[in-house]
């Protein structure tokens, strides 16, 4: 009878140690897997990054939008909002690159050609214009980095 209840520990005890390499593996396999979709979510956002980037640069060849740039000051009102709405995009897209790099997801050597492209961008009166009686409309960090920018060109 003890050969049988030593038996039943020795396969208890087996049991036990296998079910916890199996809790490690798991542990294990989804540690990869978590990696793997982080890295994943990461390409993921920069491909919907750089489609934002093609969108806004052709948004910015329209015809339209240059002719309406080149007429300076004595653009119509239906213009005014055009290259409103142009600037609104424009920002939009770099306060959503701003995000994603807050938030991890886009690599600081990344984002440091977005911050100049951000530089060049506010470098254009129309969208001078926009920020300075729209810039309550973005995140408090954004305007931070906005008006960071704009103190570096005065």
């Amino acid at each position: 009878m003890s050969d049988k209840n030593s038996m039943g520990r020795g396969f208890g005890y087996w049991l036990n140690i296998f079910a916890n390499l199996a809790v490690v593996a798991g542990i294990i396999f989804l540690a990869v897997e978590v990696r793997q979709n982080s890295q994943m979510m990461k390409a993921q956002i920069r491909n919907e990054l750089a489609q934002s980037a093609i969108t806004q640069i052709e948004l910015s060849m329209r015809p339209d939008v240059i002719a309406a740039l080149l007429r300076g000051e004595n653009r119509s009102a239906e213009e005014e909002l055009l290259l409103a709405f142009w600037a609104r995009a424009l920002l939009r897209g770099t306060e959503n690159s701003f995000y994603q790099y807050r938030v991890g997801l886009y690599e600081e050597e990344e984002y440091a050609g977005e911050r100049q492209t951000l530089q060049g961008i506010l470098g254009i009166s129309v969208i001078r214009e926009f920020w300075d009686q729209s810039r309550g409309e973005f995140s408090r960090e954004y305007q931070a980095l906005v008006d960071s920018l704009i103190a570096v060109d005065r």
